[in-house]
């Protein structure tokens, strides 16, 4: 028993949020109610149909997204030429790499290749090529990783800003250009662990096939349409994906897409997957013609053509990503 009063320090009690709707931790698309000390069972829908917003049209799609491409142009050019620097820098690094492997011996060999009426099979030639010598120490290597790695940040800067602006220009809520910038460099790591995850899905992919392949044929025969037909019901889940990594919460970008797109998954995969193939489509066509063009235009200027296309062609399918991505009411930063 006490006889003298004594003070005893606790820990101060975490005070907790009154009683009121909050979203529900569980399911971002409805909300649940917290009684002040636990969550109930009373749960509301998140988003009505009407705050949501219908899908656009595919036509609608593609229309506002080259509009708000073009309204969004400063940012947009900033990231593309970014990303095209990139794409420069790690070619130059992959052939500065190639030309310490072969010891100072790139630019002969490349120009005997690019000879009019090259034979490798003649005598001259053959013994030119044996004569080569090749160093593969691994500080010869360093240039091509760190052009790679180079590349990769500035493909992830390039994914993430367009992103960005065509949320906040949806959402009347874009910040100065300079911060957008730095908003979109902040979610550079984010964007390239998304990227990191797929490819251990690739890989975890291409292993099942080869092990398919030596355990009977007819497993890989029914393997190869499975994986086509998961590849292609990913696609709407991959491009959400790379929006909620670029400028959605800071959650798990693959479980908030899941939750996001359910009960319109349908008619998501139909949109973006159009997008996609007109995206395709024309890359292609435009390819056909500068393949054609290559000797009247000359081969820098054809790949600098090409390497432009496919800067828009990108931008395009983000930021119509990011469209069907603001109707299904995703949040943003």
């Amino acid at each position: 028993m006490l006889t003298n009063a004594q003070e005893i320090e606790l820990d101060p009690v975490p005070e907790l949020p009154p009683p009121n709707w909050y979203t529900d931790p569980t399911d971002e698309s409805q909300y649940r109610y917290w009684d002040g000390s636990v969550w109930t069972d009373h749960c509301a829908p998140r988003y009505a149909e009407e705050t949501r917003g219908r899908l656009r049209s595919v036509g609608a799609l593609l229309r506002d997204s080259f509009a708000l491409m073009c309204r969004q142009w400063r940012g947009n050019t900033v990231a593309a030429l970014v990303w095209a620097a990139g794409q420069i820098l790690v070619v130059l690094l992959l052939l500065l790499s190639v030309d310490r492997i072969l010891m100072g011996e790139f630019g002969e060999l490349w120009d005997r290749v690019n000879e009019p009426g090259f034979d490798p099979t003649t005598r001259e030639n053959e013994a030119y090529f044996e004569s080569l010598e090749f160093d593969f120490s691994v500080l010869n290597f360093v240039p091509a990783v760190l052009g790679m790695m180079i590349s990769w940040v500035a493909g992830s800067f390039f994914a993430a800003t367009p992103a960005i602006l065509a949320l906040g220009d949806l959402r009347e809520n874009l910040p100065r250009l300079s911060s957008t910038l730095r908003q979109a460099l902040k979610r550079v790591p984010r964007v390239m662990g998304l990227q990191f995850q797929f490819a251990l899905v690739a890989v975890a992919a291409l292993a099942l096939v080869v092990l398919a392949a030596l355990v009977s044929p007819f497993l890989l025969i029914v393997l190869i349409p499975v994986l086509l037909a998961a590849v292609v019901l990913s696609i709407p889940i991959i491009y959400l994906a790379y929006v909620v990594a670029s400028a959605g919460p800071r959650e798990l970008s693959l479980r908030y897409v899941i939750r996001l797109v359910r009960g319109r998954f349908w008619g998501v995969l139909g949109r973006i997957s159009a997008v996609v193939l007109i995206a395709v489509v024309f890359s292609f066509a435009i390819g056909a013609v500068l393949g054609l063009a290559t000797s009247a235009l000359g081969g820098i200027l054809a790949q600098a053509i090409s390497l432009g296309v496919s800067g828009v062609v990108g931008l395009l399918t983000t930021i119509a990503s990011a469209i069907v991505y603001s109707d299904l009411g995703g949040e943003s930063e």
